[in-house]
């Protein structure tokens, strides 16, 4: 594969400073983190959105999750559904004054509450959007400098005509049979 380093790639835990002083220790960002935290985000939104609708019909309030019927709202619950999620699956310690001066061991924690410290760190958007952007860099820095399948700039496909708007607006040619079949 032209142009794609795979000794670049990161096969080892890895520490992301944060803002605010706080530093994570994580494990490598890769195809099964990066998809298993899609996929949670969309269990989740689903569960979430079947609880209010629930809860709605009934007529009992949901307090703490944003209105799900709306388009904007629902897209940014998503995302951080997905940073929490990806920070869930890749974090495995932290460091830093985040209680106070009292740093957090993630180790002394059972699943449920490392899970809901982690939540609780990425409701801070300078937190989620530095996690995100840090952890997710390797891979999107690789497919930036040499994906095979984006379209180079000198590429053939960057010189070559679109035919596509033609095609949208002219009707197909009818299909006609070949010569050899009509004249049978």
């Amino acid at each position: 594969m032209t142009g794609y380093d795979l000794d670049r790639v990161p096969s080892e835990t890895a520490v992301i400073d944060l803002p605010n002083g706080v530093s994570v220790t994580v494990i490598p960002c890769d195809t099964v983190v990066y998809e298993a935290a899609r996929a949670k985000m969309h269990r989740l939104l689903a569960d979430f959105q079947q609880q209010q609708a629930d809860a709605a019909s009934v007529g009992v309030p949901v307090a703490g999750i944003p209105d799900l019927t709306d388009e904007d709202l629902r897209t940014g619950f998503a995302q951080y559904l997905f940073v929490v999620a990806l920070a869930q699956a890749g974090i495995t310690g932290w460091s830093g004054p985040t209680r106070g001066k009292t740093p957090i061991d993630l180790s002394s924690l059972t699943p449920p509450e490392r899970d809901a410290a982690i939540a609780r760190l990425m409701r801070d958007p300078a937190m989620a959007d530095s996690f995100a952007v840090a952890y997710t860099r390797a891979y999107r820095e690789l497919a930036a400098e040499g994906n095979a399948s984006a379209p180079a700039p000198h590429g053939s496909t960057a010189a070559g005509a679109t035919t596509a708007n033609a095609a949208a607006t002219n009707p197909p040619a009818p299909a006609t049979a070949p010569a050899e079949a009509a004249a049978q």
